[in-house]
């Protein structure tokens, strides 16, 4: 059988791996923890995710964040590590998410706004995650090897979460 199909009559999936590194971090921001709508619980989630991951933001290929609004992705990106808090600006302005350039690519699914929001859009950044590191994405990071996958829920300033996950290739 070919790379990627099922064993007939088994239900074993024999693609290829990818694996969740370690724990999945998550975190709850509260109203007394500033109140700051530019600071997500990310800012928690992350380092922790990182961490238990062995990996550094500078390391990931792929950010799949949940994109509830322009701010949303903005703060995520500085608080999970990938630039300075007050840098995501100039971060995006030099590149550095520019698809077809080395380095992070985020949202290769198109996001919430440009492939699905149900409600629940955690599950899909997963499954985008995933389809990246197999190489099988409709919109393929050529060698991707290791992506994150951040959701947030709640209200940003207020009380809400932030879940962090670190994937690898085989």
């Amino acid at each position: 059988m070919a790379h990627g199909d099922r064993f007939a009559g088994s239900g074993r999936d024999i693609r290829k791996p990818v694996w969740v590194t370690r724990l999945r971090a998550k975190r709850t921001k509260y109203r007394e923890n500033g109140g700051d709508i530019t600071v997500s619980a990310g800012a928690q989630s992350g380092p922790a995710a990182f961490a238990q991951a062995g990996v550094t933001p500078s390391e990931i290929d792929i950010a799949m964040i949940y994109d509830s609004f322009t701010i949303t992705v903005a703060t995520c990106l500085e608080d999970l590590g990938f630039c300075k808090k007050g840098e995501v600006g100039a971060f995006i302005g030099d590149g550095h998410l520019a698809f077809d350039k080395p380095g992070l690519t985020i949202n290769t699914d198109g996001g919430g706004l440009s492939s699905n929001h149900p409600g629940m859009r955690g599950l899909f950044l997963l499954l985008e995650a995933t389809r990246q590191l197999r190489g099988e994405s409709t919109s393929q990071v050529n060698g991707a090897k290791l992506a994150v996958a951040h959701g947030n829920g709640g209200l940003l300033g207020a009380t809400h979460t932030g879940g962090t996950v670190v994937l690898a290739a085989d």
